[in-house]
């Protein structure tokens, strides 16, 4: 195998473990573990938030109320399914994530599925575009159904 080969193939297992972490501590609700995963710069984006969610958040400093906020009103249940796709970039990953939870308000258990593209360097989570439907984000919370948020 070429040096290059061997090198993404470290770099593959090392982005694999990062996100083993990162889903680990978001079930845990360990947000001081899971902000050790971000670079200081992280930057995740929401392309679907719905209005008065913010579409971007820059810098830990600014992610950690966030965060906070959704693990206070979220109890995951369970990881119902994960996919990782490798693309060519070793340094970049898409997940697909089916998780299952309910708002601490309410006994209903949801189905969340989102799309991750992560970006790491360095160990170090530094970009997250989350792909997921706010609409399943408002019923958990007790808000409007899709059907109904759609009228």
């Amino acid at each position: 195998m070429n040096t290059d080969l061997q090198s993404n193939e470290v770099r593959y297992q090392e982005a694999e473990a990062l996100l083993q972490r990162y889903i680990q501590f978001l079930f845990e609700k360990n947000i001081d573990g899971w902000m050790t995963l971000l670079d200081d710069n992280f930057v995740i984006e929401f392309p679907f938030a719905p209005q008065g969610r913010p579409n971007r958040i820059e810098g830990k400093a600014n992610l950690y109320p966030y965060i906070q906020e959704v693990l206070n009103s979220i109890e995951f249940v369970d990881l119902a399914q994960q996919q990782i796709h490798l693309t060519a970039d070793p340094d970049v990953m898409v997940v697909e994530i089916t998780v299952k939870g309910h708002a601490s308000s309410i006994e209903k258990i949801h189905t969340l599925k989102y799309i991750w593209v992560l970006t790491t360097k360095d160990g170090k989570l530094v970009h997250q575009r989350d792909y997921w439907n706010p609409l399943a984000l408002l019923e958990i919370r007790g808000g409007a159904t899709a059907s109904q948020a759609q009228r």
